[in-house]
């Protein structure tokens, strides 16, 4: 397939490669692997991130630092994150370099082999992580609200997972784990730069085995919204709040309905002179922070407001909240939704100007099926979007006040000192 420069070929044993030819100083190559917290038992929870961790810790040709230092001597830069539904490793470098970062890819996806020396230190590191999150109250609040909102679903837990995971897995749990999701066709490389394409994947295939691994992946157990309330104490000093209410997810969506749910969203908090803002801090000065948060995945979505605050302030910018939400299931001013389109297309136009942003779209529209559209394809189908297509998306997702169908999420100081 074809569009543009960006060009995507699947090899014989399912392993994707998709490429965006274009005029950057740099090359950014990431491998998209579709597996993260959604793919974990309760007892596997922290598995996907504890192995991210241990593909850069040695293989079969290099230590931990000469991996590291292959990129590193080259002014080259590589690092890896893990989320709900994927785990990326990526590299950026010079363009002269770009084959440099396919041999790391190709190794660590292949060849790693987790000495137990390098497990044992890595599990502290990773505790002190998940100490360093605890410390964050904007990251304990997000924990919270997804453990109320997902309970006893895979969205209900954290990334990292909890401390006796970390302290349990073995070496043989690691492998097992790496054997089951970093298949080839369960992985999408993805680059953009000044590279060739047919170039590109015939050196693919040079560094990549032909059915490397084989695939023995499970059924995912599906995570879905529910409506529930939570109250915590926390050691912090600042009252925080989430409400919450289902949104869209990629399985029942297509791009109009995500940008059009963006546009609904843009209109509610796309800045200070929108809605929230206003309403919530400049008109009734509640909270210093308020914002929209969105989370749309393959098979479930969230929406909600955020605030820091005080106790006292909650439950009038919980109400306050609600009617900001639901105003704009009848009102809507012209002049709102062009400034939300010109935000999302200023947005938009950004990424497109970044050689990291452009091969991670890619990468994950092309991991989770989404199929690419270029800037003016997307343009066109921002601009199309009517006054009544948000309102009807708003009547959807956006419940009545007097509804039940908001999670509330709430976290407040410890009220007794000691604690």
């Amino acid at each position: 397939m074809k569009t543009e420069n960006v060009e995507i070929t699947t090899l014989e044993d399912g392993l994707r490669i998709v490429t965006q030819k274009a005029d950057f100083n740099n090359v950014f190559i990431g491998a998209w692997v579709k597996v993260g917290l959604v793919n974990e038992s309760e007892e596997e929870n922290g598995l996907s991130h504890f192995l991210e961790h241990m593909v850069f810790k040695g293989t079969e040709t290099k230590s931990a630092l000469e991996l590291s230092d292959y990129i590193e001597k080259l002014g080259g830069e590589c690092n890896a994150y893990t989320g709900t539904e994927e785990t990326v490793i990526h590299t950026s470098l010079l363009p002269e370099y770009w084959r440099f970062g396919v041999d790391f890819l190709a190794d660590v996806i292949q060849n790693s082999t987790f000495p137990k020396y390098e497990i044992e230190r890595e599990r502290n590191v990773i505790i002190q992580e998940i100490a360093m999150y605890e410390n964050d109250q904007n990251s304990e609040m997000y924990n919270q609200a997804l453990s109320n909102m997902y309970s006893g679903d895979p969205m209900g837990r954290t990334i990292l997972g909890p401390r006796s995971n970390i302290q349990r897995f073995t070496r043989d749990d690691l492998i097992a784990y790496y054997n089951k999701w970093y298949t080839p066709d369960n992985i999408v490389i993805s680059a953009c730069g000044n590279i060739d394409h047919e170039e590109f994947v015939s050196y693919i295939k040079e560094q990549f085995r032909l059915n490397f691994r084989t695939s023995v992946k499970s059924e995912i157990r599906p995570s879905s919204f529910k409506v529930a309330e939570s109250r915590k104490e926390n050691i912090f000093s600042q009252s925080q709040l989430l409400l919450t209410a289902e949104g869209p997810n990629f399985t029942n969506s297509n791009d109009k309905d995500r940008l059009t749910f963006q546009l609904l969203w843009n209109i509610i908090d796309g800045g200070m002179s929108c809605r929230l803002f206003q309403e919530i801090r400049e008109k009734h000065g509640l909270a210093y922070h308020v914002s929209l948060v969105v989370n749309c995945n393959e098979n479930t979505g969230f929406f909600g407001v955020y605030a820091a605050l005080e106790k006292k302030n909650i439950e009038q910018a919980v109400l306050l909240s609600k009617q900001v939400l639901e105003s704009v299931k009848n009102d809507i001013k012209e002049e709102e939704l062009e400034k939300a389109k010109n935000n999302i297309l200023y947005g938009l136009a950004r990424k497109y100007d970044s050689c990291s942003s452009i091969a991670t779209s890619n990468g994950q529209r092309t991991l989770f099926g989404l199929g690419y559209k270029n800037y003016d394809e997307v343009r066109e189908i921002i601009e199309s979007i009517t006054m009544d297509d948000v309102k009807e998306c708003a009547i959807k997702y956006i419940p009545n006040i007097d509804e039940d169908r908001y999670s509330l999420n709430v976290m407040t100081p410890y009220e007794d000192a000691e604690k």
